[in-house]
């Protein structure tokens, strides 16, 4: 079995690699559909990440060889590999919004969109973490944080081999691998110890660079060269069949183990990060002949490998959805179905989309062409998509329009007013104190900063049965605990 696209740069393929890609997406997948399933899912991100590294590095390592390299073949490359699917997901998931989401919510999703096209939705994301942040379910595209750290890293990593190899040719080829070591270390003691919270963490480049190093610290070993990275011979480090297998069988069970063993009081990245990441690098590492090789090498994985890169693009944006319109709490029988409809989207994407653009169905392989297209493509999605942004409040989505009327009341209601702050003196501290006093009794909502949202409906209820409404809550506070109330005033017990 080969591959199109290795068979274009003379590049031997390994079955295996996809099938560690299928071991990945289908992690990620898992998690998001059930985190309880496979509670470490989410480190098939991390193991893309190992991959990527790789094989990128591998491709210009080679051409730097064989005196090919070029920046512009190499972006056109990139551009060619991952717009096409991008490009479908993000329109269909913009199209989509219009029906499925109110104005505010579409105009978050705009945001997201024209972030994610820019290659910055990780930093978009640490700009929103925090208390008030919207839920994770409520934002279909939040899934290309990791997308736009690969390609911050591809800005970086072209012209880093570049001058390693220029170094390697003058200076040993010893000190290159320590440099590179070093960014590798520097890189993990910032994820260690860089004073940032977990969330923001997470998504920061930085805490990611060094997973894409390992993988690119392997390429160099695996470079033609071996210790001088030439054009001539393969690493001379060879290992007893036995330590292969048993380095790929330790490397699989790693990867496995953390994906259902992860326990949710651990930080991530953190100390665990490091067994997932070098389980990948130990697989990426060992001969097609190996035990754990041959099994990420059947046909099924294989498949599902080809396919991993728009099935990762359109999960999530289908479970999200899901959730959003079910109110967050879909049946797990809706989203294990919303995860094999993404595996049929994914399957269709690779082989209609995908394939013929980049010309691997024909074998055609042309660099230049359809690249001007695609990047045309993608500066009028980000437009549309930002546009959408600045035009919320113009926007009247059908579908939703009366929910939206209730969301629009709620958010314009005033959340404070004179006559509940002269009746209830001492509501002074609390953020939300309404009174529509115009009953003889009182229909009151008290609670934390959740009380504010039925609070206008409610109020209109009330009136039509001759009660008045109260209004009295605090954020992220039950305040009425340890409290008495009286209908003239509020005192702290």
């Amino acid at each position: 079995m080969s591959n199109p696209v290795d068979r274009a740069f003379a590049f031997p393929y390994r079955p295996d690699i996809d099938g560690l890609r299928a071991l990945a997406v289908l992690g990620v997948v898992i998690f998001h559909v059930n985190p309880a399933i496979l509670p470490g899912g989410f480190f098939g991100v991390d193991i893309f990440f190992v991959i990527s590294g790789y094989l990128i590095s591998s491709f210009i390592l080679h051409e730097l060889a064989d005196g090919t390299f070029s920046f512009t073949h190499f972006y056109a490359r990139r551009i060619r590999r991952l717009f096409p699917a991008l490009i479908t997901v993000l329109l269909a998931v913009l199209i989509f919004g219009v029906f499925a989401l109110y104005a505010d919510e579409y105009r978050q999703l705009a945001r997201h969109a024209y972030a994610s096209i820019a290659f910055l939705e990780n930093f978009r994301l640490m700009d929103e973490a925090g208390y008030f942040d919207a839920a994770s379910y409520t934002k279909p595209l939040m899934h290309l944080w990791s997308l736009s750290i690969e390609e911050q890293f591809y800005l970086v990593c072209p012209l880093l081999l570049l001058l390693a190899w220029k170094w390697g040719k003058r200076l040993s080829i010893n000190l290159v691998v320590v440099l590179l070591l070093c960014l590798l270390i520097a890189s993990f003691l910032f994820t260690l110890d860089s004073g940032l919270d977990e969330t923001n963490l997470f998504f920061h480049p930085l805490a990611r660079i060094w997973e894409l190093l390992a993988g690119v610290g392997l390429a160099c070993w695996h470079g033609k060269r071996g210790h001088a990275l030439s054009s001539s011979g393969i690493h001379g480090r060879h290992l007893p069949a036995r330590l292969w297998s048993l380095l790929s069988l330790t490397g699989l069970g790693a990867m496995l183990a953390c994906f259902g063993l992860w326990r949710t009081d651990l930080v991530h990245p953190g100390w665990i990060t490091p067994i997932p990441v070098l389980g990948a690098v130990a697989l990426l590492a060992s001969p097609a002949s190996a035990p754990g090789n041959r099994l990420l090498a059947l046909k099924t994985p294989v498949w599902i490998g080809l396919i991993s890169y728009p099935l990762y693009l359109w999960h999530w944006p289908i479970l999200s959805f899901l959730r959003i319109m079910e109110s967050s709490s879909p049946s797990s029988t809706i989203l294990w179905a919303g995860a094999l409809f993404s595996i049929g989207l994914a399957a269709l994407t690779w082989r209609f989309i995908e394939l013929p653009i980049r010309g691997l169905s024909t074998g055609q392989y042309k660099i230049k062409s359809r690249v001007p297209g695609l990047c045309g493509s993608m500066v009028c999605l980000f437009i549309i998509a930002y546009g959408m942004f600045v035009l919320e409040k113009r926007l009247t989505f059908l579908p939703v329009q009366p929910v939206q009327s209730a969301l629009d009341e709620t958010r314009d209601f005033p959340i404070r007013d004179a006559s509940c702050l002269e009746k209830f003196p001492l509501a002074q501290t609390l953020q939300y104190c309404r009174l529509e006093d115009t009953g003889a009794s009182l229909v009151a909502v008290i609670g934390d900063s959740h009380a504010l949202a039925p609070f206008a409906g409610i109020a209109r209820l009330a009136r039509k049965y001759g009660y008045g409404a109260l209004l009295l809550a605090s954020h992220a506070c039950l305040f009425h605990l340890g409290r008495v109330h009286t209908t003239a005033e509020v005192w702290y017990a």
